[in-house]
């Protein structure tokens, strides 16, 4: 958790947000080859397909005008994306064992020391941005760490403890959507014609992943 958030945090920080938003969708894919490896689930050949779908929209994404001299921030958000994945799919049978609250409890427990500890050495001392921080910051703070860690996640990690993992994961497509809506309003991002073809194709091979999963459990 404390590498996974340090990698797509210090992304954002290099990355547009619209960009960040559709890079972070090949969480799914990856969720795909990790399954494949761990659990021993064969993927199909529609399943195949979306994945290289998927993977050609990146690319074609990593190349748009807004990702410009950003490679570094593109690895690093794509590797926060890998161990998000990986995550998810060792949580289940902990998830079912001692429930979506108590499992998120104890990330943060054992998340948070770590990832003060690690900001120490990689930023230095941000006593000085910590208490100069206005009421935006701090409302973004506490967003993030009440609504998305311990209101969100545990709801997704319930979920997750009654449903298969492919089951839960179409869920994730709304991201994109709810990312570029907010990124375009909220912070007035102007998407490139880059973004949106290759978000489009990054969605459409996802889609195609999920669509199949789903009806293989039906």
């Amino acid at each position: 958790s404390t590498l996974q958030y340090s990698l797509t945090f210090s992304g954002l920080n290099i990355v547009d947000a619209t960009s960040a938003t559709l890079l972070i969708q090949s969480e799914i894919p990856f969720g795909i080859l990790i399954a494949f490896i761990i659990l021993k689930e064969k993927p199909s050949l529609k399943n195949l397909i979306g994945l290289f779908i998927a993977f050609t929209g990146i690319v074609i994404l990593t190349g748009s005008p807004n990702l410009e001299n950003k490679l570094f921030g593109v690895l690093l958000l794509l590797s926060g994306a890998f161990l998000w994945a990986y995550a998810q799919v060792i949580a289940k049978p902990v998830s079912e064992k001692i429930g979506g609250l108590a499992l998120t409890a104890y990330i943060g427990v054992f998340a948070g020391p770590s990832s003060i500890l690690l900001s120490y050495f990689i930023e230095g001392n941000t006593y000085q941005n910590i208490i100069s921080a206005d009421l935006k910051t701090w409302i973004i703070v506490i967003y993030l760490g009440l609504v998305m860690n311990c209101l969100a996640y545990s709801i997704w990690y319930y979920v997750l403890s009654k449903h298969p993992v492919n089951y839960v994961m179409p869920v994730m497509l709304l991201f994109p959507v709810t990312g570029l809506i907010t990124a375009i309003f909220l912070l007035g991002e102007t998407p490139s014609t880059y973004a949106y073809v290759g978000g489009v194709i990054i969605i459409s091979g996802v889609s195609i992943i999920l669509i199949n999963k789903r009806k293989k459990i039906r």
